[in-house]
């Protein structure tokens, strides 16, 4: 449901020019992926930063996920115009983790969002449970396995904490507490136990709201002062064995069974850009 099925479709949905600050060529703005996990409010997040009269996406609360697939939103975030891509959460009933790692990655190459080049991702985790929820332990884990690469590549990285109006204020410092016992304390540890040769180092934190009423200013802010990459965040594919290895125990899933399925997606992926070649090729002409 959530790729498409033909090269005509994967061409209409994927070969699109990225939308830009006034419709100029030239003029690329600043694009961010969310993650996390189905529940966590990315996408409530992104309607309330979308600019007014765009297009916003569905938000509710279906127990399987609401979103299914990747999409981009105009939104200003920091003073800038933004584009946002929505992805399914971690945990969709739908849609596998090993599903949802290739969908990072085609979005991170450019094949699906409409997205030439992406800035840096955001990862979405409700405060109020004082801990380090799947979405953003498994989000993590494929940044640290390689999604994102680089020396600098946690300077990329935003950690958001959902629904601030549900929590004292006692909730929300143990969730930006970088020392023991804090919420990005524990991201940082989980990141370092993957490969504690490359300690996680996650620094950019905030905490929003957007019901009743919204409270975005920490996440203005942490955009406003950032310095991300111009020409996107560098990225490679993750190693299917030993993802599938470092996830299994907290998804309860056998490591094959993560090992098979991204080899599979990528597989389908792979065969659906040589039909669009070929599509190409035979629309002009081409030997």
């Amino acid at each position: 449901k959530d790729f498409p099925h033909s090269a005509e479709e994967l061409s209409s949905r994927s070969m699109l020019r990225s939308p830009t600050s006034n419709g100029g060529p030239g003029d690329a703005i600043l694009v961010l992926l969310v993650v996390g996990e189905t529940g966590d409010g990315k996408s409530s997040l992104i309607r309330a930063l979308c600019v007014e009269g765009s297009q916003v996406p569905e938000v509710g609360t279906a127990a399987r996920g609401v979103t299914k697939d990747c999409r981009l939103f105009r939104c200003c975030l920091g003073g800038r115009q933004v584009l946002l891509i929505d992805t399914p959460g971690v945990g969709d009933g739908d849609i596998t983790v090993g599903r949802i790692l290739v969908m990072y990655e085609e979005v991170l190459r450019g094949a699906i969002g409409n997205a030439p080049v992406v800035h840096g991702v955001i990862i979405c985790n409700q405060i109020a449970t004082c801990r380090v929820r799947l979405g953003a332990d498994i989000c993590s884990t494929m940044i640290q396995m390689g999604t994102l690469g680089g020396p600098s590549k946690w300077d990329n990285v935003f950690l958001v904490g959902t629904q601030k109006d549900r929590c004292p204020d006692s909730e929300v410092e143990t969730f930006k507490n970088a020392g023991p016992g804090g919420t990005l304390h524990a991201l940082n540890m989980a990141i370092t136990s993957v490969d504690p040769n490359q300690p996680g180092n996650v620094t950019k934190v905030a905490c929003v709201s957007v019901l009743p009423s919204k409270d975005l200013d920490e996440l203005h802010d942490l955009v406003r002062g950032a310095a991300l990459p111009e020409d996107g965040i560098k990225h490679t594919r993750v190693d299917p064995v030993l993802f599938g290895k470092a996830v299994c125990k907290r998804l309860n899933v056998q490591p094959e069974t993560i090992t098979q399925t991204i080899i599979k997606t990528r597989s389908f992926w792979e065969q659906l850009w040589l039909d669009v070649r070929d599509t190409v090729r035979d629309s002009l002409h081409l030997p």
